[in-house]
């Protein structure tokens, strides 16, 4: 992703080899797997609401909810998407900040000894 490219509602990225939809509300980010683990729509696309005081994405294909902050699905249990902590940080005061995204594991495909 280049540096200047801000990250609006919804931006699907590939990160760690894995396609996300990278989502803000307010000053808060969250990424989560770009497609519905329950028919393939394009979380990207869907719409972040507030239900229960949880914020959700709205699943544009079937309108399946996602919990942005666990993955739950809140029509059932037997769908969960993948979703990722998220972290703005800045090197020095008043820069534009850097996503980190966290991953329990990392792809180590994409490192190279040489590059170490």
């Amino acid at each position: 992703m280049k540096k200047r490219e801000r990250i609006q509602l919804g931006t699907p990225v590939v990160v760690n080899g894995k396609k996300l939809a990278i989502f803000r509300h307010g000053a808060r980010y969250y990424a989560m797997q770009q497609f519905c683990p329950h028919a393939g729509g394009d979380l990207a696309l869907g719409d972040i609401e507030d239900i229960d005081n949880m914020l959700c994405i709205t699943c544009p294909r079937h309108g399946f909810q996602f919990v942005l902050l666990s993955g739950d699905c809140l029509i059932g249990d037997a769908w969960k998407a993948e979703h990722y902590p998220v972290e703005a940080r800045a090197a020095l005061p008043d820069t534009p900040r850097t996503l980190f995204v966290g991953f329990p594991q990392l792809n180590c495909s994409l490192f190279y000894e040489e590059d170490f």
